[in-house]
């Protein structure tokens, strides 16, 4: 017996694909500004790095959020960090 992921029985709902395609263009837009290649880093040497790239304001506005001396090591964490993750919501 296979199980749901590899029988494709498993479906997200509308609610939730939407949610990770909106989470995936959001993550896209924030490497145009983010250099994905320099973590680790503190999200406060992010936020410079991205206002310096030109990043809009939403983008800073979502980095600064964060707390200041939060070290992000790498990619993932800072997707996690900003709920940008890949996974659906529990």
């Amino acid at each position: 017996m296979t199980s749901g992921a590899l029988d494709n029985s498993y479906q997200l709902s509308d609610a939730d694909a939407e949610e990770l395609v909106a989470r995936r263009a959001a993550r896209e837009e924030m490497s145009r500004y983010v250099d994905l290649d320099t973590l680790p880093m503190t999200a406060r040497m992010i936020r410079a790095g991205a206002e310096a790239n030109g990043a809009p304001d939403e983008s800073l506005r979502r980095l600064g959020e964060l707390d200041p001396e939060l070290e992000i090591l790498n990619a993932d964490a800072l997707w996690e960090a900003l709920g940008y993750n890949a996974e659906p919501s529990a």
